[in-house]
């Protein structure tokens, strides 16, 4: 079954089906690719928060000590 993806005009409220293009298959593994860089990213800075906090931790300071310099 042929991918479709569908378009709606705001002027006259129709709704085509189109053809799935290559174009547009490259922009969705674009975009995919791109959450996922993200989200890799996002999980790294939050592992990285907790890593320093609890070295931090580990020096000796207290959880308040801590909070107080991590913020």
């Amino acid at each position: 079954m042929a991918r479709t993806k569908v378009a709606v005009s705001l002027k006259y409220g129709t709704r085509v089906v189109l053809p799935f293009t290559a174009a547009d298959e490259v922009q969705r593994l674009k975009d995919e690719v791109t959450a996922k860089i993200q989200a890799d990213m996002e999980t790294q800075k939050l592992t990285d928060r907790l890593s320093g906090k609890q070295k931090l931790l580990d020096l000796g300071l207290t959880q308040a000590e801590v909070d107080a310099v991590t913020g």
